[in-house]
């Protein structure tokens, strides 16, 4: 096994629950235990990934794996924003990698709290996912371009977030990237960039599932909130969509981002997404 900072495996029993079957955590992460929050069904597993550190600091090089085995079902969070601290130092930065499997009909929902970049920060983030034919998966990530309440605003150094998506026989199915500069960022006084600071990204697949009444719903989003900007883009080699998100303010992107999560449970038959709690 490669090192990681925080490795989960999750495995479907006989009664169809999800439960924790591997699980190695060292500083900063911890895991917490299992939480049956469908009302409707026991079977799928939410956990939160807890960093107990301050947040992230120059030099730092987390290494995260998720394996969700055959029929398991996870939703997996986080309990607080991450926050990427000032790295002065020229060429200093902090970088957080997932290594995530998917086996097949397993379905895993990904949904971390915001990621803050701080004056002076760079981070850069790489997630590789093995995806089963069969399998679901729900990804998300929210960007705060500063502590915007302190008028913070794109005075961090870069932001860049590369996903991969194979496989299981290791062909690449689709990728993405999204790169942000700050400081030099000729886009930041703009008037999208200043009235929609936050942004966010997510990505679902959905095998055998008809999109049309999902991109009805994003269409419907973006039509009634004042508050969004939406934009959506088939993707390629599978049944999916990726979402691009702006919003005024982090509420705003979470409750958007929780929509959309609810209405991908209801067209794939599954429990209605529960209050979870922070």
């Amino acid at each position: 096994m490669e090192k990681y900072n925080l490795y989960l495996r999750l495995c479907c029993d006989r009664d169809q629950q999800t439960f924790v079957a591997h699980q190695y955590a060292t500083y900063p992460f911890r895991l917490s235990r299992t939480f049956r929050l469908d009302k409707s069904s026991s079977s799928r597993a939410y956990l939160y990934l807890m960093n107990v550190s301050p947040g992230l600091l120059a030099g730092d090089r987390l290494h995260i794996g998720i394996q969700v085995e055959a029929n398991a079902r996870a939703y997996l969070t986080d309990q607080s924003a991450t926050k990427v601290h000032s790295m002065p130092v020229f060429g200093s930065i902090a970088r957080t990698s997932y290594n995530i499997k998917v086996g097949a009909k397993a379905i895993l929902e990904l949904v971390p709290e915001p990621l803050i970049l701080y004056k002076e920060a760079s981070f850069e983030q790489f997630t590789e996912v093995s995806l089963h034919s069969t399998s679901q998966l729900f990804l998300s990530e929210i960007i705060v371009p500063g502590r915007l309440a302190r008028a913070e605003y794109y005075k961090f150094n870069c932001y860049l977030s590369r996903l991969r998506v194979l496989s299981i026989e290791g062909e690449l199915i689709f990728g993405d990237a999204m790169r942000l500069n700050g400081n030099l960022n000729t886009f930041k006084d703009s008037f999208f960039f200043l009235k929609f600071p936050v942004i966010a990204n997510v990505v679902v697949v959905l095998p055998n599932t008809e999109l049309s009444s999902l991109v009805k719903k994003i269409d419907v989003l973006q039509e009634y909130s004042s508050k969004l900007i939406l934009g959506y883009s088939h993707l390629p080699n599978c049944n999916g969509l990726l979402v691009r998100i702006m919003g005024i303010n982090i509420s705003s992107v979470k409750i958007c981002i929780q929509h959309i999560l609810s209405y991908v449970r209801q067209i794939s038959n599954q429990p209605h997404l529960p209050e979870v709690p922070k």
